[in-house]
């Protein structure tokens, strides 16, 4: 048995296989239009998966996988719960990617597990803007879903050099921007806060709630990674002594005192012990 990966399959297995080939299937478009409760996402705020439909004028590329005969039951039952959030099989053809340095491979039929769109899950087209900014937003108990549209447009650089797919790679540009763009946003939305001198109990507690959003919108840790150069410039300006420990104490459970609180390296320190709670 061959089975065909295009999404997260061409970099995550978790099944026994013999063999592995690069190639495409044709009359297929790859789209963001599978929503996922399950895996980047959450009944409440799915995310966006990838799954195919059909088009005549298009191909797909992605990883077909060869299963020994004794694996076929158990990977197959694994498969079919890894993808039970509205995915069915199609049997296809598959054409590997020919190369110089290798003999002719001919076509064979591989096992492909496709959305369509009477599963319920199935959320369709819209804006790639509109696509982006619910990904970006999007987090389940596989990961980020950005991360999913990141990984899977590097996979398919690496694997097809002149992979043709500008859904996914038009996409993966709008969610980079998105992403860096909040990040910054609420990078600087914080320093303003933790620099004022006014309502510094209103402020802490604004805080406090932008933590909560940074956490299931973006990641605050990405938005010190991404800002680090920033952070540090940030960090050298003044703040009032009570708002720096008040905010030190409320977001990292532990004492700062004033001094500590003014120095540069102990507040980028603080930073960083909160973005990982």
């Amino acid at each position: 048995m061959w089975i065909f990966g295009y999404g997260s399959l061409t970099w995550k297995t978790d099944f026994p296989f013999t063999r592995k080939v690069v190639g495409c299937v044709t009359g297929y478009a790859r789209r963001f239009w599978q929503g996922s409760m399950d895996h980047r996402g959450v009944p409440e705020k799915p995310g966006r998966v990838v799954t195919l439909v059909e088009n005549p004028e298009e191909k797909v590329w992605g990883i077909a996988y060869h299963v020994a005969e004794s694996d076929i039951a158990s990977v197959k039952k694994y498969l079919d719960y890894r993808e039970k959030n509205g995915y069915t099989t199609k049997a296809l053809t598959f054409y590997p990617l020919q190369l110089e340095q290798q003999s002719v491979q001919e076509p064979f039929q591989v096992l492909v597990y496709i959305a369509t769109p009477g599963n319920p899950a199935f959320l369709g087209p819209a804006p790639l803007e509109e696509i982006a900014n619910q990904i970006v937003r999007s987090e389940g108990p596989s990961g980020k879903n950005r991360d999913y549209v990141l990984h899977l447009a590097t996979t398919m650089r690496e694997l097809v050099p002149n992979c043709h797919d500008p859904h996914l790679f038009e996409l993966e540009t709008i969610v980079k921007r998105l992403a860096q763009g909040t990040a910054k946003e609420h990078v600087e939305a914080l320093e303003a806060l933790i620099g004022s001198t006014e309502n510094e109990d209103e402020n802490l507690l604004k805080i406090q709630v932008m933590v909560k959003q940074d956490q299931e919108k973006l990641g605050i840790e990405d938005c010190l990674a991404k800002h680090k150069a920033h952070m540090k410039m940030q960090a050298s300006t003044p703040a009032p002594p009570s708002m720096k420990t008040k905010f030190f104490e409320a977001v990292s459970g532990a004492e700062g005192t004033p001094s500590q609180m003014s120095n540069p390296n102990f507040r980028l320190q603080m930073w960083g012990r909160w973005s990982f709670q």
